[in-house]
């Protein structure tokens, strides 16, 4: 597979996620999260077990697609379902222990994966599909939210379009939905973190070291990061995240060393780490009725973000300085943190902590 067909894929890939978020985020809404997930692991076994299977070009290639765009329903359905099967004061570190397990994923699965693909990638489509196949039965125990239980009252609304004149907090959303599209636009340029080390002199096996490093250190302190979101202003904490994500690009477009680079690498992790600090106060922002289609209108206009901003930034590395695309994410970054102190809301959650309230 060349550089032009891997290419294609990710785009289609992205646009398909692009256009699928909002109607995924509704149906989530209207036949309960709990359904569209089974129906999401289905689709995936079949098509893993297909590309173990079939050798043939345009199969391989549509169900790549279909793979790479499955992000998007296990994120807008698995977030909000998460997000309402538990209080609000415990949903910090519920999305904590959900990211230990992702990054410990990651980690193992790139492993795992590297050593599988000397027996053909066949296996590692076949793996995959046995995998999900054995996870099935969790599905069938997970708690039904209780924007599900109120599913039928959702089905006898007759247009979609209305269902989001509906959502309250109109004015929160659309600022959420520039705060997203900015801060996802500037992280396209995250991707040529390697690109920056190899520039610097950095051998290649070094930055992969790192990064590695950076999954497992996100996943033993994810939990911390969950449970520091549950006791803290929200608000706060997203403002704080943003303005790392600020200095992390200070630090990528100065950096002219190992050192710098690797403090990089662990601003980095410290991002990822109190990840949950961003999907736990939206949802705080908005009714349990309107949590799924709201996060499904924010994560379109993320994706639509991933979607052009590798290759805008790519078209800037390539003909000015490289290190400028840096600079212009920390600007966009800035007018991100400018939002969320003037239009976001704070939160109005009560928390105990060491022995005082602590009110957000």
């Amino acid at each position: 597979m060349n550089a032009t067909i891997l290419g294609t894929i990710v785009f289609l890939a992205n646009l398909l996620r692009t256009v699928s978020s909002t109607p995924i985020g509704h149906l989530g809404d209207t036949i309960g999260y709990k359904r569209l997930v089974l129906f999401i692991f289905l689709l995936l076994i079949v098509a893993f077990l297909c590309l173990a299977i079939f050798k043939i070009h345009i199969t391989i290639f549509l169900l790549s697609v279909l793979i790479l765009a499955s992000k998007t329903p296990f994120n807008i359905t698995l977030n909000p379902m998460l997000a309402l099967m538990v209080e609000s004061n415990k949903r910090g570190s519920a999305f904590g222990v959900r990211d230990i397990f992702l990054y410990s994923g990651i980690t193992l699965g790139m492993l795992v994966a590297g050593l599988l693909t000397q027996y053909g990638f066949h296996i590692v489509f076949l793996a995959n599909g046995i995998l999900l196949l054995l996870m099935l039965p969790l599905v069938f125990i997970l708690k039904e939210s209780k924007v599900s239980e109120k599913a039928e009252d959702i089905k006898q609304k007759s247009k979609f379009w209305a269902q989001l004149r509906e959502i309250k907090n109109k004015k929160v959303l659309k600022v959420f939905s520039v705060i997203v599209f900015l801060t996802s636009f500037a992280s396209g340029t995250l991707v040529f973190i390697p690109l920056k080390g190899s520039e610097i002199g950095i051998a290649d096996n070094f930055i992969l070291y790192t990064f590695a490093g950076s999954s497992f250190l996100a996943a033993i302190l994810s939990y911390v990061g969950g449970r520091i979101t549950d006791l803290f202003n929200r608000k706060n904490l997203f403002l704080v995240n943003l303005v790392f994500t600020l200095i992390l690009y200070v630090f990528l477009y100065l950096s002219s060393s190992i050192t710098a680079f690797v403090i990089s690498i662990l601003l980095y992790t410290t991002i990822l780490v109190f990840a949950p600090i961003y999907p736990v106060y939206f949802f705080d922002c908005f009714s349990e009725q309107d949590a799924g289609k709201a996060w499904g209108i924010v994560s379109t206009f993320s994706l639509v973000a991933e979607m052009i901003a590798p290759l805008i930034w790519g078209a800037i590395w390539d003909t000015s300085s490289q290190g400028m695309i840096f600079i212009f994410a920390g600007l966009f970054v800035i007018f991100a943190i400018i939002l969320s102190l003037i239009y976001l809301p704070p939160n109005a959650v009560a928390l105990k902590f060491i022995g005082m309230w602590k009110i957000n």
